[in-house]
Order: C-alpha cells, then structure tokens, then sequence
C-alpha cells in the first residue's frame, strides 16, 4: 500500500503544477482531478480496510479524465498531464 500511496502523492504534486500553468478552460477538470485524487491519498492515510481496492477501482476514470484533459492541454501543462498519467498507470500495477 506504502507505494500506491506514494504513486499517488507523487501524482497529486505533478497535478498542482499543471494546475498552475493550465489555462482557464482546463483548470475546473484539474482542479477535479486534483481533489479526487487527495481524496484517494486520504483514504489510504486513513489506512482503511479496504481503501487500496477502493483506489485502485477509482484509477481508470481518474486516467480517463487525465487523458481527456492532456488532449486539451497546451505544451508545458500536456507535460505534467503526462507525469500525472504514468505515475497512475504505475500505480495500478
């Protein structure tokens, strides 16, 4: 679970930096994203019975919205996206 939780974190920090170099019309889906994925992080700090499973069943669509936003992003913010993208791929794994 430690490294799930780190996959995670490690997501959420890349978030806050797309977050700030995004444009107006992306901030709303990252700021989404962001907050799902503290909620994810939270849970597993919780250290809830079931919180890993639960995170690893609210992956795919928090990768579904990554790669929706990353298709709308400018360069510098696609960038992020894509570290977002593959910590979370590492993460299910």
């Amino acid at each position: 679970m430690a490294k799930l939780r780190d996959d995670l974190t490690a997501a959420r920090d890349d978030l806050a930096n797309a977050l700030d170099s995004a444009g107006d019309e992306l901030k709303s889906g990252v700021q989404r994203a962001s907050s799902q994925l503290s909620d994810l992080v939270d849970d597993l700090e919780a250290d809830a019975d079931d919180a890993e499973a639960q995170a690893r069943a609210k992956l795919d669509d928090l990768l579904a919205d990554v790669e929706e936003l990353i298709d709308r992003a400018d360069e510098e913010t696609t960038e992020y996206l894509e570290s977002v993208r593959d910590r979370l791929r590492d993460a299910k794994e």
